[in-house]
């Protein structure tokens, strides 16, 4: 079996969140999200028998993006997008109230006049 590395990236420049998935080396996945674009974040918790998992989803007009806690680079991405979406940081805190299901919490969304500030 092939490995496979999914590593996501915040290019403050840019303002652009980038996924991108490789196997061996060469690059099968590439996915990009402007943040001045994104409408609401939420946090997916899905408790498994073997490990839970996080993923982090920026929803926007005409796409989005999901990212995994075990994805390279998360850690780095939500500190560097904490200033830009306030509550982003929380990104932990949804538990699944029954074993084995999932659970979902907003933690960002734009209201009427917000703008992302980078």
């Amino acid at each position: 079996m092939t490995p496979v590395r999914t590593v996501v990236a915040f290019d403050a420049e840019t303002g652009v969140i980038s996924l991108v998935t490789r196997t061996l080396f060469v690059w099968r996945k590439r996915q990009h999200q402007r943040v001045d674009a994104v409408r609401a974040i939420d946090a997916l918790n899905r408790d498994a028998l073997t490990h839970d998992e996080v993923f982090v989803r920026f929803y926007a007009d005409g796409g989005g993006l999901v990212v995994s806690e075990f994805d390279g680079g998360f850690h780095d991405l939500m500190v560097a997008l904490t200033p830009l979406f306030p509550g982003i940081e929380r990104w932990n805190d949804v538990t699944p109230a029954i074993p084995l299901t999932e659970a979902a919490q907003i933690l960002w969304e734009r209201s009427g006049g917000d703008e992302v500030r980078r």
